[in-house]
């Protein structure tokens, strides 16, 4: 079984490297997104493809906080992992750059090994009462330009739909939510 660690990486370089240096391991492959908006300092992209086990994807996304354009990355991430021959008890572990291990190596890859083949992702139906703008629904029944305008346009954006009552159409579906960040098996 192998550790994939998918990176989503958009400041402090040193950090990112620091983090693949403290998960590195026989049986830890990596697997780095740059932001487009990164703009990387000369050697610092050398100094990635140096690092064992590691692949800097291709396409770079310019990611916005909210936008689509953060799944955009994330499915980046999980095509340039899946296109490396693995097994099936593999797993896909999706990190921000900004995150730091809590246990050592040994641990995470037995904890991993004692649940194989477990889904570990947090979800629940919208509306949630942990979420604001009505339990997430203002997320489905309002459009959101979070990728093409700043954060606080796009807001003011979505206000102005709520005030004149714009709602987009939607299927009669169940929606459901939850965390950006997830481990799942190849299977």
């Amino acid at each position: 079984m192998r550790l994939n660690y998918l990176i989503l990486f958009h400041k402090n370089f040193d950090q990112l490297t620091l983090l693949i240096d403290k998960l590195s391991f026989e049986n830890a492959r990596f697997f780095v997104h740059v932001d487009g908006k990164y703009k990387m300092l000369p050697g610092e992209y050398q100094k990635l493809k140096d690092m064992k086990r590691t692949t800097v994807v291709k396409d770079q996304v310019d990611v916005k906080w909210g936008g689509f354009s953060l799944v955009k990355a994330t499915l980046l991430l999980l095509k340039s992992a899946l296109d490396v021959k693995g097994e099936d008890d593999d797993y896909f572990i999706l990190l921000s750059a900004q995150d730091f291990p809590l246990k050592c190596n040994s641990a995470i890859y037995n904890y991993y090994l004692q649940n194989r083949n477990r889904i570990f992702m947090d979800n629940f139906t919208i509306p949630y009462s942990g979420w604001a703008m009505d339990g997430g629904l203002d997320r489905l029944r309002y459009y959101w330009f979070m990728d093409e305008l700043v954060n606080e346009e796009a807001f003011r954006l979505y206000m102005a739909q709520k005030a004149v009552g714009m709602v987009r159409k939607q299927p009669a579906l169940a929606y459901y939510g939850g965390s950006q960040w997830w481990s799942i098996s190849r299977a």
